[in-house]
């Protein structure tokens, strides 16, 4: 094959044609292929991480597929009839790319990363997500999206009765408020996370 030609067919627009070519069976089955190729080619599957929310997690430590991880991410969900093989596939690789981005100081990859965990995840492990995301929008300036963030943080712990973790969120979601000056609804965040905190008998 002349230049060209490998040119031609690497142009996006052949790219994209080919891929819409396949049966969804197809793109399943080259999705779970793709998968298994990248993940074997960097040395294999990484260790799980510490729970999210631990009080004191593991450090991260870095794996070869870690310049893979969006993608990897990325061909476990959409290989859905390979799930059974990789149990938790998607999730893994979306929390190490969104733990990643966060150490590299990539707060829209890092928010992006952890939004998409969270739409993967429930109870719990769905607020902890959202909350990771929620504190990297405040951190870089994007009060509007840290507020929705953080209140559908908080409403998956009220849901899940866990009344320590909502009250982080909510503290979080107080200072929120404040930095888009709304005061009075600053203070009255602050006193439901403060009563949820004294309910649970963490000063």
């Amino acid at each position: 094959m002349n230049a060209e030609l490998a040119y031609l067919f690497r142009h996006a627009l052949l790219r994209d044609a080919a891929y819409q070519l396949q049966l969804p069976g197809g793109r399943t089955r080259l999705h779970g292929l793709a998968f298994e190729a990248i993940e074997a080619m960097a040395g294999g599957r990484p260790a799980e991480l510490s729970p999210l929310g631990e009080a004191a997690p593991a450090p991260f430590r870095e794996h070869a597929t870690d310049a893979f991880a969006e993608d990897l991410a990325r061909h476990a969900h959409i290989a859905q009839a390979w799930v059974a093989k990789w149990p938790n596939a998607a999730k893994l690789y979306l929390r190490r790319a969104a733990e990643l981005a966060q150490i590299g100081y990539q707060s829209a990859l890092a928010v992006r990363c952890w939004r998409e965990l969270a739409e993967l995840s429930t109870g719990k492990e769905r607020g902890e997500a959202l909350l990771c995301a929620g504190i990297i929008a405040l951190r870089s300036g994007k009060n509007d999206v840290a507020e929705t963030l953080l209140v559908r943080s908080a409403n998956c712990f009220r849901e899940a009765m866990d009344q320590l973790r909502e009250g982080v969120a909510l503290t979080e979601l107080a200072a929120a408020y404040a930095r888009q000056a709304r005061f009075g609804k600053c203070e009255r965040t602050c006193e439901t996370a403060s009563a949820l905190f004294l309910q649970v008998g963490d000063r």
